[in-house]
Protein backbone atom coordinates (compact mmCIF):
# COMPACT_ATOMS: atom_id res chain seq x y z
CA UNK A 1 0.00 0.00 0.00
CA UNK A 2 1.98 3.06 -1.18
CA UNK A 3 0.29 5.83 1.05
CA UNK A 4 -0.04 3.67 4.63
CA UNK A 5 1.08 5.97 7.44
CA UNK A 6 4.01 4.94 9.23
CA UNK A 7 4.00 4.74 12.90
CA UNK A 8 7.06 4.84 15.38
CA UNK A 9 7.07 2.47 18.48
CA UNK A 10 7.76 3.62 21.78
CA UNK A 11 11.34 1.24 22.11
CA UNK A 12 14.25 1.42 23.94
CA UNK A 13 16.21 2.83 21.31
CA UNK A 14 13.73 6.06 21.00
CA UNK A 15 13.03 6.75 24.79
CA UNK A 16 17.12 7.45 25.10
CA UNK A 17 17.00 9.51 21.79
CA UNK A 18 13.62 11.99 23.68
CA UNK A 19 15.48 11.17 27.69
CA UNK A 20 15.77 14.97 28.64
CA UNK A 21 18.19 16.16 31.37
CA UNK A 22 18.61 19.72 32.59
CA UNK A 23 22.41 19.64 33.48
CA UNK A 24 23.06 23.36 33.77
CA UNK A 25 26.90 24.59 32.36
CA UNK A 26 29.30 26.57 33.95
CA UNK A 27 31.68 28.67 32.15
CA UNK A 28 34.28 26.35 33.02
CA UNK A 29 33.32 22.95 31.05
CA UNK A 30 30.68 25.03 28.97
CA UNK A 31 32.72 24.09 26.08
CA UNK A 32 31.90 20.20 26.92
CA UNK A 33 28.34 20.69 28.40
CA UNK A 34 26.91 19.29 25.07
CA UNK A 35 28.78 16.02 25.41
CA UNK A 36 28.46 15.97 28.88
CA UNK A 37 24.76 16.53 28.54
CA UNK A 38 24.55 13.80 26.18
CA UNK A 39 26.59 11.41 27.93
CA UNK A 40 24.55 11.50 30.48
CA UNK A 41 21.14 10.95 29.05
CA UNK A 42 22.53 8.01 27.61
CA UNK A 43 23.64 6.95 30.71
CA UNK A 44 21.12 7.83 32.76
CA UNK A 45 18.44 4.66 34.23
CA UNK A 46 15.45 4.49 33.08
CA UNK A 47 13.82 4.77 36.79
CA UNK A 48 16.34 7.54 37.43
CA UNK A 49 14.52 9.37 33.99
CA UNK A 50 12.23 12.95 34.87
CA UNK A 51 11.70 13.97 31.89
CA UNK A 52 10.41 12.48 28.38
CA UNK A 53 10.15 14.22 25.31
CA UNK A 54 8.43 12.96 22.12
CA UNK A 55 7.47 15.68 20.18
CA UNK A 56 6.78 15.24 16.54
CA UNK A 57 7.96 11.67 16.29
CA UNK A 58 5.38 9.82 14.36
CA UNK A 59 4.01 7.79 17.34
CA UNK A 60 0.13 6.19 17.52
CA UNK A 61 0.07 4.45 21.00
CA UNK A 62 1.36 5.04 24.36
CA UNK A 63 3.35 1.91 25.80
CA UNK A 64 6.77 0.79 27.43
CA UNK A 65 6.62 3.63 29.68
CA UNK A 66 6.84 0.74 32.84
CA UNK A 67 9.27 1.40 35.59
CA UNK A 68 9.86 5.13 34.83
CA UNK A 69 9.38 5.72 38.65
CA UNK A 70 10.67 9.24 38.13
CA UNK A 71 9.46 10.61 35.37
CA UNK A 72 7.26 13.87 36.38
CA UNK A 73 7.32 15.49 32.81
CA UNK A 74 5.94 13.91 29.97
CA UNK A 75 5.88 15.10 26.51
CA UNK A 76 4.18 13.26 23.58
CA UNK A 77 2.86 16.39 21.64
CA UNK A 78 2.38 16.52 17.86
CA UNK A 79 1.73 12.73 17.27
CA UNK A 80 -0.95 10.49 16.00
CA UNK A 81 -2.28 9.26 19.26
CA UNK A 82 -5.90 8.36 19.28
CA UNK A 83 -6.52 7.04 22.97
CA UNK A 84 -4.50 7.95 26.40
CA UNK A 85 -3.84 4.66 27.67
CA UNK A 86 -0.55 3.13 29.71
CA UNK A 87 -0.06 5.73 31.75
CA UNK A 88 -1.46 4.42 35.39
CA UNK A 89 2.29 3.47 36.56
CA UNK A 90 3.14 7.05 35.69
CA UNK A 91 1.84 8.23 39.09
CA UNK A 92 5.07 10.68 40.31
CA UNK A 93 4.02 12.70 36.42
CA UNK A 94 2.72 16.46 37.06
CA UNK A 95 3.13 17.32 33.47
CA UNK A 96 1.57 15.51 30.55
CA UNK A 97 1.30 17.56 26.89
CA UNK A 98 -0.58 15.36 24.78
CA UNK A 99 -1.42 18.60 22.21
CA UNK A 100 -1.59 17.85 18.65
CA UNK A 101 -3.18 14.64 18.50
CA UNK A 102 -6.37 12.84 17.28
CA UNK A 103 -7.63 11.75 20.59
CA UNK A 104 -11.32 11.91 20.91
CA UNK A 105 -11.67 11.17 24.82
CA UNK A 106 -10.67 12.13 28.29
CA UNK A 107 -9.65 8.66 30.02
CA UNK A 108 -6.68 7.06 31.56
CA UNK A 109 -5.97 9.36 33.69
CA UNK A 110 -7.28 7.70 37.19
CA UNK A 111 -3.61 7.30 39.07
CA UNK A 112 -2.16 10.64 37.86
CA UNK A 113 -3.32 12.45 40.92
CA UNK A 114 0.34 14.59 40.89
CA UNK A 115 -0.87 16.28 37.62
CA UNK A 116 -0.22 20.04 37.92
CA UNK A 117 -0.18 20.70 34.36
CA UNK A 118 -2.62 19.28 31.47
CA UNK A 119 -2.41 19.82 27.66
CA UNK A 120 -4.91 18.45 25.29
CA UNK A 121 -4.89 21.17 22.73
CA UNK A 122 -5.75 20.49 18.95
CA UNK A 123 -7.56 17.19 19.62
CA UNK A 124 -10.84 16.14 18.76
CA UNK A 125 -12.58 15.74 22.78
CA UNK A 126 -16.37 16.86 22.99
CA UNK A 127 -16.76 16.68 26.21
CA UNK A 128 -14.50 17.26 29.77
CA UNK A 129 -14.50 14.07 31.60
CA UNK A 130 -12.56 11.61 33.64
CA UNK A 131 -10.82 14.27 35.38
CA UNK A 132 -12.39 14.90 38.72
CA UNK A 133 -9.29 12.99 40.66
CA UNK A 134 -7.02 15.36 39.34
CA UNK A 135 -7.53 17.90 42.30
CA UNK A 136 -4.04 19.66 41.62
CA UNK A 137 -4.59 20.45 38.63
CA UNK A 138 -3.31 24.18 37.99
CA UNK A 139 -3.17 24.63 34.30
CA UNK A 140 -5.70 22.86 31.56
CA UNK A 141 -5.34 23.80 28.07
CA UNK A 142 -8.95 21.92 25.93
CA UNK A 143 -8.13 25.10 23.11
CA UNK A 144 -8.83 23.54 19.48
CA UNK A 145 -11.06 21.13 20.18
CA UNK A 146 -15.13 19.49 19.72
CA UNK A 147 -16.61 21.47 22.83
CA UNK A 148 -19.67 23.22 21.98
CA UNK A 149 -21.62 23.27 25.47
CA UNK A 150 -20.85 25.80 27.53
CA UNK A 151 -22.49 23.98 30.11
CA UNK A 152 -18.92 22.00 30.53
CA UNK A 153 -17.27 24.77 31.63
CA UNK A 154 -18.85 23.92 35.18
CA UNK A 155 -17.03 20.59 35.86
CA UNK A 156 -14.05 22.72 36.28
CA UNK A 157 -15.77 24.56 39.24
CA UNK A 158 -14.14 21.86 41.47
CA UNK A 159 -10.63 22.54 41.03
CA UNK A 160 -10.05 25.11 43.52
CA UNK A 161 -6.08 24.99 42.28
CA UNK A 162 -6.71 26.05 38.64
CA UNK A 163 -5.26 29.37 37.45
CA UNK A 164 -4.63 28.92 33.73
CA UNK A 165 -7.41 27.35 31.34
CA UNK A 166 -6.83 27.36 27.83
CA UNK A 167 -10.96 26.80 25.74
CA UNK A 168 -10.13 29.22 22.75
CA UNK A 169 -10.55 27.35 19.33
CA UNK A 170 -13.50 25.82 20.77
CA UNK A 171 -17.34 26.08 19.16
CA UNK A 172 -18.46 27.02 22.57
CA UNK A 173 -16.01 30.49 22.62
CA UNK A 174 -18.41 31.90 19.87
CA UNK A 175 -21.49 32.03 22.35
CA UNK A 176 -22.35 34.85 23.48
CA UNK A 177 -20.78 36.24 26.83
CA UNK A 178 -18.31 33.53 26.47
CA UNK A 179 -15.73 35.09 28.43
CA UNK A 180 -18.05 36.52 30.89
CA UNK A 181 -19.29 33.07 31.95
CA UNK A 182 -16.43 31.69 32.08
CA UNK A 183 -14.99 34.86 34.52
CA UNK A 184 -18.45 34.47 36.29
CA UNK A 185 -18.25 30.71 37.08
CA UNK A 186 -14.63 30.17 37.53
CA UNK A 187 -13.47 32.50 39.94
CA UNK A 188 -10.41 31.05 40.65
CA UNK A 189 -8.50 31.57 37.10
CA UNK A 190 -5.50 34.16 36.56
CA UNK A 191 -5.33 33.51 32.84
CA UNK A 192 -8.00 32.68 30.37
CA UNK A 193 -7.06 31.59 26.64
CA UNK A 194 -3.11 32.89 27.12
CA UNK A 195 -4.41 36.54 28.80
CA UNK A 196 -4.17 37.50 32.27
CA UNK A 197 -7.75 38.23 34.31
CA UNK A 198 -7.98 41.94 35.04
CA UNK A 199 -9.96 41.83 38.45
CA UNK A 200 -12.36 44.54 37.32
CA UNK A 201 -13.25 41.70 34.38
CA UNK A 202 -14.43 39.43 36.80
CA UNK A 203 -16.16 41.24 39.05
CA UNK A 204 -18.18 42.76 36.24
CA UNK A 205 -18.70 39.06 35.30
CA UNK A 206 -20.07 37.97 39.01
CA UNK A 207 -22.36 41.03 39.61
CA UNK A 208 -24.01 40.25 36.14
CA UNK A 209 -24.44 36.78 36.88
CA UNK A 210 -25.05 37.09 40.81
CA UNK A 211 -28.42 35.29 40.72
CA UNK A 212 -28.06 32.10 38.66
CA UNK A 213 -24.40 31.60 40.82
CA UNK A 214 -26.13 32.00 43.71
CA UNK A 215 -28.39 29.45 42.78
CA UNK A 216 -25.93 27.01 41.32
CA UNK A 217 -24.09 27.64 44.90
CA UNK A 218 -26.37 26.57 46.95
CA UNK A 219 -27.02 23.25 44.41
CA UNK A 220 -23.56 22.44 44.85
CA UNK A 221 -23.61 23.01 48.95
CA UNK A 222 -26.38 20.99 49.09
CA UNK A 223 -24.59 18.18 46.99
CA UNK A 224 -21.54 18.56 48.98
CA UNK A 225 -23.90 17.90 52.00
CA UNK A 226 -25.57 14.88 50.02
CA UNK A 227 -21.94 13.14 49.31
CA UNK A 228 -20.29 13.74 53.52
CA UNK A 229 -23.18 11.71 54.30
CA UNK A 230 -23.00 9.33 52.05
CA UNK A 231 -19.07 9.38 52.48
CA UNK A 232 -19.70 8.82 56.50
CA UNK A 233 -22.24 6.38 55.96
CA UNK A 234 -20.21 4.08 53.47
CA UNK A 235 -17.37 4.62 56.15
CA UNK A 236 -19.52 3.45 59.13
CA UNK A 237 -20.71 0.27 57.05
CA UNK A 238 -17.27 -0.86 56.02
CA UNK A 239 -16.32 -0.81 59.67
CA UNK A 240 -19.54 -2.30 60.41
CA UNK A 241 -18.07 -5.13 57.98
CA UNK A 242 -14.78 -5.00 59.55
CA UNK A 243 -15.67 -6.17 62.65
CA UNK A 244 -18.54 -8.43 61.85
CA UNK A 245 -21.24 -6.50 62.20
CA UNK A 246 -23.19 -5.64 58.84
CA UNK A 247 -26.74 -5.29 59.02
CA UNK A 248 -26.84 -4.81 62.77
CA UNK A 249 -28.05 -1.26 62.12
CA UNK A 250 -31.03 -2.05 59.69
CA UNK A 251 -31.51 -5.46 61.99
CA UNK A 252 -34.82 -3.81 63.73
CA UNK A 253 -36.35 -2.53 60.66
CA UNK A 254 -35.84 -5.63 58.53
CA UNK A 255 -37.31 -7.75 61.36
CA UNK A 256 -40.45 -5.45 61.61
CA UNK A 257 -40.50 -5.41 57.51
CA UNK A 258 -40.38 -9.47 56.88
CA UNK A 259 -43.05 -9.74 60.15
CA UNK A 260 -45.59 -11.83 57.74
CA UNK A 261 -48.67 -10.35 60.01
CA UNK A 262 -47.34 -7.10 60.02
CA UNK A 263 -51.00 -5.74 58.53
CA UNK A 264 -52.93 -7.97 61.37
CA UNK A 265 -50.54 -6.12 64.23
CA UNK A 266 -49.87 -2.70 62.71
CA UNK A 267 -54.17 -2.48 63.40
CA UNK A 268 -53.67 -2.13 67.40
CA UNK A 269 -50.51 0.27 67.08
CA UNK A 270 -52.92 2.04 68.98
CA UNK A 271 -53.04 0.25 71.81
CA UNK A 272 -49.05 -1.14 71.46
CA UNK A 273 -47.17 1.94 70.51
CA UNK A 274 -45.59 2.32 74.30
CA UNK A 275 -44.77 -0.89 73.94
CA UNK A 276 -43.15 -1.15 70.25
CA UNK A 277 -41.27 2.31 71.52
CA UNK A 278 -39.71 0.93 74.40
CA UNK A 279 -39.01 -2.70 72.60
CA UNK A 280 -36.72 -0.57 69.80
CA UNK A 281 -35.35 1.70 72.56
CA UNK A 282 -34.24 -1.41 74.32
CA UNK A 283 -33.03 -3.41 71.19
CA UNK A 284 -30.82 -0.12 70.22
CA UNK A 285 -29.20 -0.19 73.56
CA UNK A 286 -28.03 -4.10 73.07
CA UNK A 287 -26.90 -3.24 68.79
CA UNK A 288 -25.22 -0.10 70.77
CA UNK A 289 -23.10 -2.53 73.46
CA UNK A 290 -22.67 -5.02 70.73
CA UNK A 291 -20.90 -2.96 68.61
CA UNK A 292 -18.53 -1.84 71.36
CA UNK A 293 -17.36 -5.40 72.31
CA UNK A 294 -17.03 -6.80 68.81
CA UNK A 295 -15.11 -3.56 67.86
CA UNK A 296 -13.11 -4.41 71.15
CA UNK A 297 -12.74 -8.46 69.97
CA UNK A 298 -11.73 -7.06 66.89
CA UNK A 299 -9.29 -4.69 68.21
CA UNK A 300 -8.00 -8.13 69.56
CA UNK A 301 -7.99 -10.31 67.06
CA UNK A 302 -5.93 -7.61 64.63
CA UNK A 303 -3.33 -7.05 67.29
CA UNK A 304 -2.78 -10.69 67.44
CA UNK A 305 -2.32 -10.45 63.43
CA UNK A 306 0.20 -8.04 63.98
CA UNK A 307 1.83 -9.48 66.82
CA UNK A 308 2.20 -12.78 64.65
CA UNK A 309 3.55 -10.50 61.56
CA UNK A 310 5.74 -8.65 63.16
CA UNK A 311 7.54 -12.22 64.88
CA UNK A 312 7.50 -13.63 60.98
CA UNK A 313 9.04 -10.34 59.66
CA UNK A 314 11.88 -10.86 62.84
CA UNK A 315 12.61 -14.38 61.88
CA UNK A 316 12.64 -13.68 58.07
CA UNK A 317 15.46 -10.58 58.55
CA UNK A 318 17.49 -12.61 60.68
CA UNK A 319 17.88 -15.34 58.74
CA UNK A 320 18.19 -12.77 55.64
CA UNK A 321 20.98 -11.51 57.37
CA UNK A 322 22.88 -14.44 57.79
CA UNK A 323 22.27 -15.64 54.46
CA UNK A 324 23.59 -12.44 52.45
CA UNK A 325 26.75 -12.69 54.99
CA UNK A 326 27.25 -15.92 53.89
CA UNK A 327 26.60 -14.77 50.17
CA UNK A 328 28.61 -12.25 50.74
CA UNK A 329 31.75 -14.06 51.98
CA UNK A 330 31.69 -16.34 49.34
CA UNK A 331 31.63 -13.92 46.82
CA UNK A 332 34.18 -12.15 48.11
CA UNK A 333 36.17 -15.42 48.17
CA UNK A 334 35.07 -16.35 44.47
CA UNK A 335 36.10 -12.85 43.36
CA UNK A 336 39.74 -12.98 44.68
CA UNK A 337 40.21 -16.69 43.45
CA UNK A 338 38.82 -15.71 39.91
CA UNK A 339 41.47 -12.57 39.81
CA UNK A 340 43.99 -14.39 41.22
CA UNK A 341 43.62 -17.10 37.83
CA UNK A 342 45.19 -14.19 36.11
CA UNK A 343 48.05 -14.37 37.40
CA UNK A 344 51.13 -15.25 34.74
CA UNK A 345 52.63 -17.28 37.42
CA UNK A 346 49.85 -19.33 38.70
CA UNK A 347 50.25 -22.65 37.53
CA UNK A 348 47.67 -25.39 36.54
CA UNK A 349 47.81 -27.36 39.17
CA UNK A 350 47.22 -24.42 41.74
CA UNK A 351 44.41 -23.04 39.37
CA UNK A 352 42.01 -26.50 39.05
CA UNK A 353 42.74 -27.01 42.83
CA UNK A 354 41.88 -23.64 43.84
CA UNK A 355 38.90 -23.82 41.55
CA UNK A 356 37.82 -27.21 43.18
CA UNK A 357 37.97 -25.86 46.78
CA UNK A 358 35.66 -22.96 45.67
CA UNK A 359 33.34 -25.70 44.00
CA UNK A 360 33.51 -27.58 47.44
CA UNK A 361 32.97 -23.80 49.69
CA UNK A 362 29.75 -23.32 46.77
CA UNK A 363 28.17 -26.80 48.11
CA UNK A 364 28.82 -26.26 51.62
CA UNK A 365 27.48 -22.54 51.20
CA UNK A 366 24.01 -24.48 49.44
CA UNK A 367 23.95 -26.81 51.79
CA UNK A 368 24.30 -24.23 55.20
CA UNK A 369 21.27 -22.12 53.18
CA UNK A 370 18.94 -25.04 52.44
CA UNK A 371 19.29 -26.07 56.17
CA UNK A 372 18.68 -22.28 57.66
CA UNK A 373 15.93 -22.52 54.89
CA UNK A 374 14.57 -26.00 56.49
CA UNK A 375 14.99 -24.75 60.17
CA UNK A 376 13.36 -21.25 59.60
CA UNK A 377 10.07 -23.05 57.97
CA UNK A 378 9.96 -25.56 61.08
CA UNK A 379 10.28 -22.44 63.03
CA UNK A 380 7.65 -20.36 61.09
CA UNK A 381 5.30 -23.58 61.15
CA UNK A 382 5.22 -24.35 65.13
CA UNK A 383 4.04 -19.93 65.53
CA UNK A 384 1.71 -20.52 62.91
CA UNK A 385 0.64 -23.35 64.72
CA UNK A 386 0.52 -21.41 67.98
CA UNK A 387 -1.05 -18.44 66.24
CA UNK A 388 -3.65 -20.71 65.45
CA UNK A 389 -4.61 -21.40 68.82
CA UNK A 390 -4.32 -18.19 70.06
CA UNK A 391 -6.48 -16.70 67.28
CA UNK A 392 -9.32 -19.44 67.24
CA UNK A 393 -9.58 -18.96 71.10
CA UNK A 394 -10.51 -15.63 70.24
CA UNK A 395 -12.21 -16.38 67.35
CA UNK A 396 -14.25 -18.81 69.54
CA UNK A 397 -14.93 -15.66 72.36
CA UNK A 398 -15.93 -13.69 69.33
CA UNK A 399 -19.07 -16.15 68.35
CA UNK A 400 -19.75 -16.23 71.85
CA UNK A 401 -20.03 -12.86 71.74
CA UNK A 402 -22.75 -13.27 68.70
CA UNK A 403 -24.65 -15.77 70.39
CA UNK A 404 -24.72 -13.85 73.82
CA UNK A 405 -26.34 -10.43 71.96
CA UNK A 406 -28.27 -12.45 69.92
CA UNK A 407 -30.01 -13.83 73.09
CA UNK A 408 -31.10 -10.93 75.00
CA UNK A 409 -32.03 -9.76 71.73
CA UNK A 410 -34.60 -12.68 71.97
CA UNK A 411 -35.39 -12.55 74.98
CA UNK A 412 -36.05 -8.64 74.68
CA UNK A 413 -38.35 -9.61 71.45
CA UNK A 414 -40.20 -12.40 74.18
CA UNK A 415 -40.97 -9.81 76.28
CA UNK A 416 -42.32 -7.64 73.82
CA UNK A 417 -44.31 -10.15 72.12
CA UNK A 418 -45.66 -11.11 75.59
CA UNK A 419 -46.82 -7.95 76.20
CA UNK A 420 -48.68 -7.21 73.16
CA UNK A 421 -50.04 -10.48 73.11
CA UNK A 422 -51.65 -9.55 76.51
CA UNK A 423 -52.56 -5.99 75.65
CA UNK A 424 -54.25 -6.87 72.41
CA UNK A 425 -55.65 -9.89 74.41
CA UNK A 426 -57.22 -8.02 76.74
CA UNK A 427 -58.73 -5.46 73.98
CA UNK A 428 -60.49 -8.64 72.61
CA UNK A 429 -61.53 -9.60 75.75
CA UNK A 430 -63.25 -6.18 76.59
CA UNK A 431 -64.92 -6.17 72.90
CA UNK A 432 -66.73 -9.45 73.39
CA UNK A 433 -68.23 -7.79 76.82
CA UNK A 434 -68.95 -5.03 75.67
CA UNK A 435 -68.13 -3.35 72.43
CA UNK A 436 -68.66 0.37 73.71
CA UNK A 437 -65.64 -0.36 76.25
CA UNK A 438 -62.99 -1.30 73.85
CA UNK A 439 -60.27 1.52 73.75
CA UNK A 440 -60.42 1.15 69.89
CA UNK A 441 -63.98 3.32 70.48
CA UNK A 442 -62.49 6.30 70.80
CA UNK A 443 -58.39 6.05 69.91
CA UNK A 444 -59.66 5.27 66.22
CA UNK A 445 -61.23 7.27 63.45
CA UNK A 446 -64.75 5.38 62.50
CA UNK A 447 -63.19 4.10 58.87
CA UNK A 448 -60.37 2.59 61.20
CA UNK A 449 -62.55 0.91 63.67
CA UNK A 450 -64.57 -0.81 61.02
CA UNK A 451 -61.85 -2.02 59.89
CA UNK A 452 -60.29 -3.68 63.19
CA UNK A 453 -63.80 -5.11 64.05
CA UNK A 454 -62.82 -8.53 62.07
CA UNK A 455 -59.59 -9.02 63.84
CA UNK A 456 -61.51 -8.04 67.65
CA UNK A 457 -64.47 -10.36 67.06
CA UNK A 458 -61.92 -13.56 66.02
CA UNK A 459 -59.63 -14.38 68.89
CA UNK A 460 -58.39 -17.13 67.40
CA UNK A 461 -56.86 -15.46 64.47
CA UNK A 462 -55.54 -12.64 66.45
CA UNK A 463 -53.54 -15.31 67.94
CA UNK A 464 -52.59 -16.79 65.07
CA UNK A 465 -51.33 -13.95 63.59
CA UNK A 466 -49.64 -12.88 67.33
CA UNK A 467 -47.70 -16.07 66.79
CA UNK A 468 -47.03 -15.90 62.88
CA UNK A 469 -45.45 -12.40 63.96
CA UNK A 470 -43.05 -13.72 66.80
CA UNK A 471 -42.14 -16.47 64.90
CA UNK A 472 -41.05 -14.28 62.03
CA UNK A 473 -39.16 -11.89 64.12
CA UNK A 474 -37.17 -15.41 65.29
CA UNK A 475 -36.38 -16.22 61.73
CA UNK A 476 -34.72 -12.92 60.94
CA UNK A 477 -32.53 -12.94 64.48
CA UNK A 478 -31.96 -16.49 63.68
CA UNK A 479 -30.52 -15.56 60.07
CA UNK A 480 -28.73 -12.78 61.13
CA UNK A 481 -27.05 -14.69 64.04
CA UNK A 482 -25.88 -17.47 62.16
CA UNK A 483 -24.99 -15.26 59.40
CA UNK A 484 -22.55 -13.55 61.78
CA UNK A 485 -21.29 -16.97 63.68
CA UNK A 486 -20.39 -17.85 60.00
CA UNK A 487 -18.46 -14.87 58.97
CA UNK A 488 -16.12 -15.52 61.90
CA UNK A 489 -15.45 -18.65 61.44
CA UNK A 490 -14.92 -18.34 57.69
CA UNK A 491 -12.52 -15.25 58.40
CA UNK A 492 -10.66 -17.28 61.08
CA UNK A 493 -10.42 -20.35 58.64
CA UNK A 494 -9.38 -17.71 55.64
CA UNK A 495 -6.66 -16.10 57.07
CA UNK A 496 -4.90 -18.87 58.92
CA UNK A 497 -4.90 -20.79 55.57
CA UNK A 498 -3.62 -17.14 53.57
CA UNK A 499 -0.97 -17.60 56.13
CA UNK A 500 0.12 -20.69 55.26
CA UNK A 501 -0.24 -19.97 51.48
CA UNK A 502 2.21 -17.14 52.13
CA UNK A 503 4.84 -18.94 53.76
CA UNK A 504 4.66 -21.84 51.48
CA UNK A 505 4.89 -19.61 48.95
CA UNK A 506 7.93 -17.51 50.21
CA UNK A 507 9.61 -20.73 51.07
CA UNK A 508 9.24 -22.74 47.30
CA UNK A 509 10.20 -19.08 46.67
CA UNK A 510 13.66 -19.18 48.90
CA UNK A 511 14.65 -22.65 47.82
CA UNK A 512 14.83 -21.93 44.03
CA UNK A 513 16.56 -19.06 44.39
CA UNK A 514 19.11 -20.75 46.64
CA UNK A 515 19.02 -23.42 43.68
CA UNK A 516 19.58 -21.04 41.31
CA UNK A 517 22.69 -19.16 42.83
CA UNK A 518 24.31 -23.00 43.83
CA UNK A 519 24.10 -23.19 39.90
CA UNK A 520 25.07 -20.28 38.79
CA UNK A 521 28.21 -20.10 40.92
CA UNK A 522 28.84 -23.92 39.45
CA UNK A 523 28.74 -22.80 35.63
CA UNK A 524 30.91 -19.85 36.36
CA UNK A 525 33.99 -22.52 37.83
CA UNK A 526 33.31 -25.18 35.21
CA UNK A 527 33.43 -21.89 32.33
CA UNK A 528 37.06 -21.30 34.49
CA UNK A 529 38.15 -24.48 34.72
CA UNK A 530 37.71 -25.12 30.73
CA UNK A 531 39.46 -22.53 30.01
CA UNK A 532 42.26 -23.75 32.04
CA UNK A 533 42.11 -27.55 30.42
CA UNK A 534 42.24 -26.52 27.40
Amino acid sequence: IMNAPVYTVINDDLIKECIYTQKKATEEDSKTFGDQKKEQEKNIEFHEVETLIFSFKKIDVISNLLGFDALTKLQIDNNQIKKIENLQHCTNLTHLDLSFNDIPKIEGLENLKNLTFLSLFNNVITTIENIDHLKKLKCLSLGRNRITDKNEILKLRKFQHLRLVTLKGNPLCAENRYKQYMLAYLPYLTYLDYRLVKPEEREAAIDVNHGPIQELESKEEKDREEKRIQSEKSKEQKEMKEVNIEGMDTLYDNMMENDTDKSNINQFLYLIKDLRDKFKIEFDVIIKQFRVNMTRRHKITQEERASLQYTLNIIAEESDKIGKGLIRDFERDKKHKFYTLKSADLTEEKALADLKQLKDDNKILHTKLIEMEVNKTEQIGKIINEFRTNYSNISEATKQEVRSNFQKIRDEENAYFNAISQKIGEEIEKYAEDSEKVSAHDALAKEEYEKLLPLLADKQEMKNSLESSHSSHNRTLDDKEEELFNNEKDRTELYVNEIHETELQRNRSRISEVWTYYDRNNEDIADEVDKWED
